[in-house]
């Protein structure tokens, strides 16, 4: 007699049928063990996003940071980070662009507020346009005499009245600080160099600029934090109030800072091995990515591994329901025998069984696995789990393959499963079966 595939598959759901309580408790430990691994390693996988998302928003792979501290005291490196250097950056292979970075301290009021220890960083705006993400307003214009101003939300903030307390201060929803009522845009501002009140006796007071804040910063990037006027403007407001300058220790022709773009995240190692070369600090992102992601793998593979020992534990559970039809099926094994069912077929017959054990169970799995990451995804608030902090609203990331996959690495278990037991009916001698 010769079964047919068609005959196998049915006369196969038909087993599993008549026995289905057991075979229920079976699949139902292949749904534990397939949503297992599924979530298990979705959550690596949104974690790994998370991470992505939040680094890229804030800093750059191809930004390189440029410090030097020490000028020429002879305790370290001697090399000035000055004009001229700063040009020759420009001129090493694979550098996008370049610009120091000059801190001043400034007073500043706009109508009846005032901030009275402003920092404001003075840089190549129009190196830093790309970099820049505005929540409001406008870059600052390169071509522009008038001194213009990119805020960070700190220091819009510290504009209050004159001698007004912090316990006056209003706070939003989330718990930061709100600034005042201002039309920041059309406001003019007046600006002075150094502290309100001067820098002291004997030091001559800042000359008076009329100056604008034209873009508020968009938070969550590293450059939001602070504001920022361009250079060309500052050498020259440090220029007329030269003085006043060299009393606050404002030096404009040496930097301790300065930011070196790379055309590609490929350019960024040999930048910063020909800067450190030079006896200058200098650091990127690029240099601590590679432990991080280190660290992501081995998250990785400890949530997948503990997917596999609950997928294990149903394979397991699927062996043994196959075993205990064995011994309860022995006739209907010696009848298959007897009217000719070759072994192969009757090894298949048992392997379908397995394998669509596995099948329903992977699929249930699966489906409950997106029920469950919908379910974690809707919280309104930050949740950590397994050492992981997940944003609020933070969707988990099921993948299609991954879906997928966990259904073939169910069937898979299955038939693996499968594979004794069926050897093991195939060994049965139809004689005992049919005496049993």
């Amino acid at each position: 007699m010769k079964m047919k595939w068609h005959d196998i598959l049915r006369l196969a759901v038909l087993n599993l049928w008549r026995r289905w309580a057991r075979a229920v408790l079976t699949v139902t430990g292949v749904v534990i063990g397939t949503a297992c691994i599924v979530l298990m390693v979705s959550i690596g996988l949104t974690n790994l996003k998370q991470f992505n998302a939040q680094f890229l928003d804030n800093a750059s792979l191809t930004t390189i940071t440029v410090n030097n501290y020490n000028f020429g005291d002879g305790s370290a490196n001697t090399l000035k980070l000055n004009d001229e250097l700063i040009e020759a950056f420009k001129t090493l292979p694979g550098v996008k662009g370049v610009t120091p970075q000059l801190s001043m301290q400034c007073y500043m009021t706009a109508g009846k507020y005032e901030n009275q220890w402003m920092t404001l960083y003075a840089v190549d705006t129009a190196v830093l346009s790309d970099i820049f993400q505005l929540a409001d307003g406008q870059l600052i214009d390169p071509q522009s005499d008038t001194p213009q101003i990119l805020a960070g939300r700190w220091s819009l903030v510290e504009f209050r009245e004159p001698n007004a307390s912090w316990d006056t201060m209003e706070y939003d929803e989330d718990g930061n600080p709100i600034p005042p009522d201002i039309d920041w845009f059309h406001t003019p501002m007046r600006l002075y160099l150094g502290p309100k009140g001067g820098a002291g006796e004997g030091v001559p007071s800042s000359r008076r600029y009329e100056a604008y804040i034209v873009g508020v910063l968009k938070e969550g990037n590293d450059f939001s934090y602070n504001s920022y006027i361009d250079l060309k403007v500052a050498k020259r407001i440090l220029s007329e109030n030269r003085k006043l300058a060299n009393a606050l220790g404002i030096d404009s022709g040496t930097y301790t800072t300065a930011y070196i773009f790379a055309e590609s995240v490929d350019d960024v190692a040999g930048i910063l091995e020909t800067v450190k070369g030079l006896g200058l600090e200098c650091s990127s992102p690029t240099e601590w990515i590679d432990s991080v992601m280190e660290e992501q793998n081995r998250q990785q593979g400890q949530l997948s591994a503990i997917g596999m020992i609950s997928l294990l534990i149903s394979a397991i559970g699927i062996a043994n329901t196959m075993m205990t039809s064995i011994l309860e099926r022995r006739k209907e094994i010696g009848v298959l025998k007897v009217v000719g069912v070759s072994i192969a077929r009757i090894r298949m017959l048992f392997l379908t069984e397995s394998a669509l054990i596995g099948l329903a169970g992977g699929i249930a799995g699966v489906l409950i696995s997106y029920g469950v990451g919908m379910a974690i995804g809707s919280g309104s608030e930050g949740a950590t789990f397994l050492g992981m902090y997940f944003d609020a609203g933070m969707k988990l990331e099921i993948p299609f393959w991954l879906a997928l996959s966990a259904i073939g690495m169910s069937v898979v278990v299955g038939v693996l499963s499968g594979i004794y037991p069926a050897w093991r009916a195939t060994k049965i001698s139809p004689l005992e079966a049919m005496r049993a």
